[in-house]
């Protein structure tokens, strides 16, 4: 196996190290292109301290700030390569390359995990300028990286991008906790054949929970529903509870649970994800990897690269709840191999696969760009 030479410095640059799924990656990213060899370095915009990494900045911070401690750093590092996730921290590190002489300037590698485009409707005017901004900037940076084709399809589009910049890397979604399947490989037969109903994620529009609590309903009324069950928060997490209330609906919620796939919910349990877009759908496959098989719309976009349709779970052409409710149904019978080589790109060491692909695929272009310096540091030793 070919090493990655380990002079090499990178940079990873997120907001934080916790708050959402983008932002969980930033340490599993690290990690990935360390065990590739690189000297790596996680660096925080929105966090006063960090046990996991260097912050540069505050939550309540100023964006001047944020820039002028990200230009000293790189000036006195003198890192090789920037990773970026997120779209603020893209900008952040773009605009800041951008002031930094080009024979000194580090690679600059971005990152984009959701759609932006009916993101953009839901979000405040300061987003969508935001968004504005990366139109702009996006074309200087070397490689963005996707986390799904959708989000691939539109980077390209919405920014202007050539294919050979932009590149799909699934996020890394790997529970680990080694605790058994929630179902077994092989079909059972249950003496209740009725169905958990899991609902994880955000309760936020965006998500859909009303949807979800139409599916609830739809498969209640024809007696095949056993109970829901509730992981996450959010503004209309009291709504969503009060409604199977008044619909004599049986349910447990749990909060915010970290390894919620831990939690025993039954054999007979499927996780419907209701979403109205979504960038990937980590809880896609964190149910699979538990044996727990899914049901999403392909509308949502994103999901189509998390679910193995007819395998791990479900894509219905709708969003409708008797289209959800029958993607339930059809899911519940399947039987979920958890070695199943299709959860292999989830995993860390296919993370460091892909990175040592795209630094390889960077030094090519650095070496065949007239008057650049060649980053040695790219090439494996022989």
């Amino acid at each position: 196996m070919e090493v990655a030479n380990p002079s090499g410095r990178i940079l990873v640059l997120a907001p934080g190290s916790s708050g959402g799924g983008a932002e969980a990656l930033a340490p599993l990213w690290s990690s990935a292109l360390t065990q590739a060899g690189y000297q790596v370095e996680t660096v925080f915009t929105h966090e006063a301290s960090s046990a996991v990494g260097l912050s540069i900045g505050t939550k309540g911070g100023s964006h001047l700030g944020r820039v002028r401690a990200l230009r000293s750093l790189l000036i006195r590092e003198k890192p090789d390569v920037i990773v970026s996730l997120l779209t603020y921290t893209n900008i952040l590190m773009l605009l800041v390359a951008l002031t930094i002489d080009r024979s000194r300037r580090p690679r600059t590698v971005i990152s984009e995990h959701n759609l932006l485009t009916p993101l953009s409707r839901r979000r405040s005017a300061l987003f969508r300028a935001q968004v504005l901004l990366a139109k702009r900037l996006y074309r200087t940076a070397d490689i963005l990286i996707a986390v799904s084709s959708a989000v691939a399809g539109e980077a390209g589009a919405l920014f202007g991008l050539p294919p050979n910049k932009v590149v799909i890397v699934p996020n890394v979604v790997q529970p680990d906790s080694g605790g058994e399947a929630q179902r077994s490989s092989e079909p059972v037969l249950d003496e209740d054949p009725r169905i958990s109903l899991i609902f994880s994620g955000r309760f936020v529009p965006q998500k859909s929970p009303d949807l979800f609590v139409e599916v609830a309903t739809h498969l209640s009324r024809r007696g095949l529903l056993s109970q829901v069950e509730l992981f996450g928060t959010g503004p209309l997490l009291a709504e969503v509870t009060d409604s199977l209330a008044e619909l004599r609906i049986d349910y447990r919620s749990h909060g915010w649970v970290d390894a919620w796939w831990d939690v025993e919910v039954g054999h007979s349990a499927v996780l419907a994800l209701t979403s109205e877009f979504e960038g990937f759908g980590n809880v896609l496959i964190e149910a699979g990897r538990r044996g727990i098989p899914v049901v999403a719309c392909r509308q949502a976009m994103g999901v189509s690269d998390a679910i193995a349709h007819g395998i791990t779970g479900f894509l219905v052409n709708g969003r409708t709840p008797e289209e959800f409710a029958e993607g339930v149904i059809a899911a519940s019978r399947l039987s979920i191999n958890r070695e199943s080589r299709f959860f292999e790109q989830f995993t860390v060491d296919a993370v460091r696969r892909s990175f040592e692909s795209i630094l390889r695929s960077m030094e090519v272009d650095s070496s065949r760009r007239a008057g650049s310096s060649s980053h040695q540091f790219f090439a494996n030793p022989s």
